[in-house]
């Protein structure tokens, strides 16, 4: 068993549950507020994600989602061109 932390020296931070996008492993999360990416406990690669959208309190936020249900998006430059894609199935999303 690994070693017991101690969460209100590392606060704040937020919990829930996580899945990984190159395996679909799912896990609970426990990170930082502002971590994005989770270590998958599964594949161990650093592609992990909370489930659930994670807003703002005041609800100043917004949320785009691709048709699949994905939330997270990449964003490549090319020939200064910005391409947004779908981290979860990989779609172009046009336009941004």
């Amino acid at each position: 068993m690994g070693a017991l932390i101690n969460l209100a020296e590392h606060r704040p931070h937020l919990s829930g549950k996580a899945k990984c996008t190159a395996c679909g492993h799912e896990w609970v999360a426990v990170a930082p507020v502002g971590t994005v990416w989770f270590d998958c406990p599964e594949c161990h690669t650093e592609r992990g994600l909370y489930v659930a959208p994670i807003t703002d309190v005041d609800g100043s936020s917004h949320i785009f989602l691709c048709p699949c249900g994905g939330d997270a998006f990449a964003i490549h430059l090319f020939d200064g061109v910005a391409i947004v894609h779908c981290v979860r199935c990989g779609a172009r999303s046009e336009p941004w």
